[in-house]
Parts: structure tokens; sequence; C-alpha cells
């Protein structure tokens, strides 16, 4: 299936999916939880087509992202699960005002429709972005690889920007300009909402997915818990300081979201590493075994060969 047909069919099933249930919802992530396990022979047999296809192509540490042991897709089916347990964000009520003639005005949570995510040599990343897709009631499609965003702009399919496309380059300065990009579309209409996914570190063992919603902007409730509400005066307006205030605040969010991104990729490297490092100590130490074995062998042979000539 060509992926303008696949995306045709995503567009097609976003109304029978934002309808389905928490348990429903739930329970497809079950099922699909226990079909990565019971498939997995399946799963490890195709892994090792593509590792055996990017051989020499791609570095090493990517490689060592690529491969998926048992251990691995049992990680990535008990995050799943682990998705499942989570309260379901669909038709959560984010603000909720009451005007003075009666009128309740309120703003729910609901499905975005068709996600679009590009990653590459991350396979516990479909897992992870298939469920959380499901969960908040979106149809998700996965095209992994640099090369798919040459194929979608070549197909004409909507990407916001591809200037960013390397997280280690980019600066302060960039995550302004994402910013500002991110909150003119927002105030366009051209996004219901704004959220961003990365990788949190968490130790040099340990990289969790997570998704921090940006736009819109939650009400906290503090205030009114408290009793209390500060009079502030806001010059020149309380909207201008506000429009002014949030980008720089999303910004922020979006660099500090860039170094865990690099945080995780440089301690997922360093794991890498450190194992390759280990089994390469391995393999030196089991062959100068061999090699003194063999050596010890042909010294062995060499004096067997001149005490029999002496003999003779």
């Amino acid at each position: 299936m060509k992926t303008q047909e696949l995306l045709r069919h995503a567009k097609a099933a976003c109304p029978q999916l934002a309808w389905l249930g928490s348990e429903e919802k739930n329970q497809a992530i079950l099922r699909m939880a226990n079909a990565i396990e019971a498939n997995a022979d399946m799963i490890l047999a195709a892994n090792a087509e593509d590792l055996r296809a990017t051989q020499g192509v791609i570095s090493d540490v990517m490689l060592d992202r690529l491969r998926l042991t048992r251990s691995r897709i049992a990680a990535m089916a008990d995050g799943m699960r682990q998705v499942a347990k989570l309260p379901d964000p669909v038709g959560e009520i984010l603000a909720e005002v009451t005007r003075p003639n009666g009128l309740v005005i309120r703003k729910t949570a609901v499905p975005m429709g068709v996600v679009a995510i590009i990653y590459e040599s991350r396979p516990n990343v479909t897992s992870d972005a298939a469920v959380l897709a499901l969960k908040s009631g979106n149809v998700c499609v996965l095209p992994i690889g640099k090369r798919t965003v040459e194929f979608f702009i070549r197909n004409q399919v909507e990407i916001l920007t591809t200037e960013f496309a390397e997280a280690a380059d980019v600066s302060v300065a960039d995550c302004f300009t994402i910013s500002n990009l991110i909150t003119k579309g927002y105030l366009d209409g051209q996004f219901d909402a704004v959220s961003i996914v990365y990788t949190q570190f968490v130790s040099m063992l340990t990289q969790t997915p997570v998704c921090d919603n940006l736009l819109p902007l939650k009400k906290t409730d503090s205030a009114a818990k408290s009793g209390v509400h500060s009079l502030v005066l806001y010059e020149p307006s309380p909207s201008a300081v506000y429009n002014a205030i949030v980008p720089n605040y999303i910004a922020g969010m979006i660099y500090g979201a860039m170094c865990e991104s690099v945080a995780s990729e440089l301690g997922a490297r360093r794991t890498a590493m450190d194992a390759a490092s280990k089994n390469a100590s391995e393999m030196i130490d089991d062959l100068s075994l061999r090699y003194n074995r063999a050596r010890q062998g042909a010294i062995t042979q060499e004096i067997t060969e001149i005490v029999a000539g002496a003999e003779h």
C-alpha cells in the first residue's frame, strides 16, 4: 500500500477511532502487546534482515539502536501495558468558564486526527507512538527514516519544516524560531493542539519517552482553591503580555526537551559503546587464549619432532 493511500485510509478511520470508549482502547492496546510477544520470532527474523541490509551503511551505534532482542521486545510489550493503565485523555475538561448570562463554555480534550511521526533506527518507537496515539483516539502513521521526509515533500504532503532535522544542531535561537512557528500556526487555526514528544534522560541506562502538552495551556486552579487572587496591573494589556510570554515559555520547553533528547542519545551511545567494548575485550581474551593454545601446540609438536629425530 502506498503512503498516500495509507494516509487516506487513516483519515477515514479517524471518526470511528475517536468514538471508541476507554475500555475498548485499553483492550486493543493489551491485544497489541500480547501480539508482539506472540510473534517475537517473526519480528526478530525481520529485524535480522534489516540489520543485514544496513550493515556497513549506518554506524555501529545506529545498528545497536535498530537491533531487537527478546528482552527489548518484552520491554516494548510492558511499555504498551503501562500505557493501557493511564487515564484516558479524551474528554478531559481543560477549562471551564461561566458567562454572566449563565452560558457555560468548556474547553475539552479531543483527538487530533492523523499523527505522522518521522524517526529512524528505533523499533521501540513504533509501539510507543502507536499505543499513545490509540490511547488518545488518534490515528498514527509512522514513516521511518530520513528518506521519508523527502518522500512526503515529493508527494506534496504538508510538513511544517525540515530545517531542524538534527537535534544536536538546534540552538537556543532555533528554539525561539520553532516556538514562533508553532504559536503562529496555533493562533491561525492550523493546529488544534501542540504537543512535544521527546526522550527523557533518567540515567545512563534508562531513557523514557515523554509527551508534554504545549498548547493550549492548562489553567491551574491553585488560586481558586486557596481563595487568594493577586491583583496585577499589566502594561500595555494582559493579552499583549500573555502573547509575549507564551512563545518564550514554549521556546524554553523545546530547548529543555532538546537537551533531554541529546543527553538520552549520548547515554544510549555510551551504553552501546560500553557493551561493544566489553564484547571486544571478551573477544580479545578468547582469541588470545586460542592463539596461546595454538602456539603451545606448535611448540609441543616441534619438540616432539626434534626428540623423535634424535632417537633415530
